[in-house]
């Protein structure tokens, strides 16, 4: 009986790694139809940009911080023992930082709002924000995908946050793909500059809604937003990056190689290293962390085929000690991420930040 069943979680995991590639064909084959990325990818203009958002990135213009407290609209969603699951939105009064990125941001009003789900105890909690990966966002999707039931049995909060142009937050009218992030550098910029200013926002809130430590864990593109978001201030106790991405220059590159991306990059005339620079003002790995490295953990999935696995070294080697922790799932099908949440309750309780005897086995 052994044998099969371990036969049978073979065949799960070969699977799985041939649905990550399957989709990682899929995203990369679609920047075909991507022409509107080619006016931004000539040489000058590109150059152009990168120089704007790196003077923006020094200036303090790219990631300012939240001028004004939020004060979210609160919708019941249902009850839960010891605590309720309610949406909250609210007015970010984020501005873009390229006067082109205006007329842009006037054509997505959705935008203008900022959207999370809260698993909350009826006593204040610490709680962890969870930002979800490229193209996620629907809340039924990642409460699984950060075990948010037993992330809340355990005594931890759990606040999904819904990044820029996902989810509710898309105009599905304007194609299949969310407009953010990808290859032009002023709609990667500007996302990830109003991604950041919305975290803030939300630590700011929770912690003067009584919660006693605030953390952040990211999945896939999720990840290598918190890892920025810790490089730009130091808001939360704790980080966890789960199946992360450390550059998206050096991502798009690798998975563009002999595909669609690649061959759009060249066409332009774009050399690797002038590519790769455009995205250096939003690179977490080219900037100074601000945690110390006990605050930090990285989770990687031993058949991920869809992010390299070098990824998830290079940000343990940046930021913490260097250690990543895997489970044996995929990037898609995370069977067996509970030994990587396992881990974050267990870092949270040995630095004081939760109460023990949730770390256990699930």
């Amino acid at each position: 009986m052994s044998d099969l069943r371990q036969e049978a979680g073979e065949v799960l995991m070969r699977g799985a790694e041939l649905l990550d590639a399957a989709y990682q064909h899929l995203v990369f084959r679609s920047f075909r139809a991507a022409q509107h990325a080619r006016r931004e990818l000539r040489p000058a203009r590109f150059n152009e940009l990168g120089a704007f958002y790196r003077r923006a990135e020094r200036e303090g213009r790219l990631f300012e911080a939240p001028a004004r407290a939020i004060a979210p609209v609160e919708i019941g969603r249902r009850a839960l023992p010891g605590g309720a699951v309610v949406d909250l939105s609210w007015d970010t009064h984020w501005r873009p930082v390229h006067p082109e990125a205006e007329a842009f941001l006037a054509r997505h009003p959705r935008n203008t709002r900022g959207y999370l789900r809260w698993w909350r105890h009826d006593k204040p909690s610490p709680v962890a924000i969870a930002v979800h990966g490229w193209g996620g966002g629907a809340y039924a999707l990642e409460e699984r995908f950060f075990r948010a039931k037993q992330l809340f049995a355990a005594g931890l909060d759990l606040v999904i946050y819904t990044m820029p142009h996902h989810a509710l937050r898309r105009d599905f009218r304007r194609g299949v793909r969310p407009a953010f992030p990808n290859s032009e550098l002023i709609r990667t910029h500007e996302g990830f500059s109003q991604a950041i200013y919305e975290l803030r926002q939300v630590a700011a809130w929770l912690r003067a809604q009584g919660a006693p430590a605030v953390t952040a864990m990211g999945m896939s593109m999720g990840a290598y937003t918190a890892a920025l978001w810790s490089t730009v201030s130091a808001d939360v106790d704790h980080l966890s990056l789960f199946i992360p991405v450390a550059s998206l220059g050096d991502l798009q590159w690798e998975l563009g190689q002999n595909k669609a991306m690649r061959s759009i990059v060249r066409a332009a005339g774009l050399a690797q290293d002038t590519y790769q620079s455009g995205f250096s003002a939003v690179t977490p790995v080219l900037r100074a962390p601000l945690l110390p490295p006990e605050q930090v953990l990285v989770v990687a999935g031993a058949r991920d085929r869809l992010i390299p696995r070098e990824h998830a070294e290079r940000l343990a080697a940046y930021f913490s000690d260097g250690q990543v922790t895997e489970f044996p799932g995929a990037h898609l099908i995370q069977a067996g991420s509970w030994v990587g949440f396992r881990e974050v309750l267990s870092r949270l309780e040995g630095l004081g930040l939760l109460e023990g005897g949730g770390a256990g086995s699930r």
